[in-house]
Parts: structure tokens; sequence; C-alpha cells
């Protein structure tokens, strides 16, 4: 019986635990949000400057502004007219059975397939049409 208690009891820790570490970490990072906003208008901002006071873990979390950079980035490549439309149709994929998303990304790799071997072959017989166009050019000038 002893054991079960134990048990159940690690779990419940982790479980709050757990729930406790993410609502501080999202509470820090919006303190540090709230000041880093704040100091940043107060440098480009015209007129005069107003007193800001730092969060207190503000300079310990510099770190996170090279995160915030790099998934702004991150997000305006997204943005692309391929990705566009990928997400577009995402929500009726998202809708398909198991083998139906099988079948989905099979008839999909099989398009990709059939236009890179049409590209192959354009580039196979354009090398092909330029040879015996200079084939021919030789000829006519012997």
């Amino acid at each position: 019986m002893h054991a079960a208690w134990h048990y159940l009891f690690q779990d419940l820790f982790y479980l709050f635990t757990g729930k406790l570490v993410v609502k501080k970490w999202k509470s820090m990072r919006d303190e540090w949000m709230k000041c880093h906003r704040k100091l940043s208008e107060s440098k480009s901002g015209s007129g005069a400057n107003p007193i800001v006071h730092k969060y207190t873990n503000y300079d310990n979390m510099k770190f996170y502004s090279i995160y915030r950079f790099y998934a702004k980035k991150e997000k305006k490549t997204d943005d692309s007219r391929i990705m566009s439309f990928f997400k577009s149709i995402a929500p009726t994929i998202e809708k398909f059975s198991d083998d139906e998303v099988v079948e989905f990304q099979y008839q999909v790799i099989s398009i990709l397939r059939n236009f890179k071997q049409r590209n192959i072959n354009s580039n196979t017989s354009e090398s092909q049409s330029i040879h015996l166009q200079e084939s021919i050019q030789l000829q006519l000038n012997l």
C-alpha cells in the first residue's frame, strides 16, 4: 500500500511541478518582453525619455532576444507561396484516414518524380538537339 501512495505522489508531483514550471516560465517571459519593449521604445522614441526600471531577470534572460530574432526570421520564410499552398490544404488532409494520408503522400511523391523526370528528359533532348545542330553546322562548313 505504501508503494502505491509513493508512485501516486511521484506522478502528482511531476504533474503539478511541470505545470508550475510552465506557468513560471510564461510569467518570466512576459515580464521580460514588457521590459524589453519599454527599453526599446525609450531608446528610439522622441521627446523625453521616461525612466524604465529593468526587470529583475532581464540581463539573465537576454538569450531570449536571440531566440525571438530567429523565430521571427523563420516565421517570415514560412510565408512563401509554396508553404501558403500546403497550409491551405492542411485542414482537408487532416480529415483523411491514415490510409488516405499515405496514398496522398505517395501521389505527391509520384508527381514530383514525374516533374523531375520530365526536366531530366527535357535537358537531355536539348543537349542532343544542340549536338545535332553542331554536327550539321560542322558538315555544312566542310
